[in-house]
């Protein structure tokens, strides 16, 4: 299945939030890597794509103290979740 180059930037927006975090806690990239099973090589190949496995993904999130969610998809609660509610 191809991915779109929507969901290449959602998934890649996620590393980024994941990434956001894991710089927080000192941590560098081959850490999160090492920390979520994979190699630094894995996980530049996901982040170039914009794509991966779910489970990688949550494994990275879980690394950093992150839980992977669904909520529904409008612009109010995108502003809430940047903290830019009263924007």
């Amino acid at each position: 299945m191809k991915v779109t180059p929507a969901e290449q930037a959602t998934f890649r927006a996620l590393l980024d939030e994941i990434e956001q975090r894991a710089l927080q806690q000192g941590l560098r990239k081959r850490d999160l890597a090492q920390r979520a099973g994979i190699s630094p090589e894995s996980y530049s190949r996901m982040k170039r794509r914009g794509s991966g496995d779910y489970h990688t993904l949550n494994r990275m999130a879980r690394a950093v103290g992150l839980r992977l969610s669904l909520v529904p998809d409008h612009p109010l609660l995108e502003s809430l979740r940047k903290g830019a509610f009263f924007e």
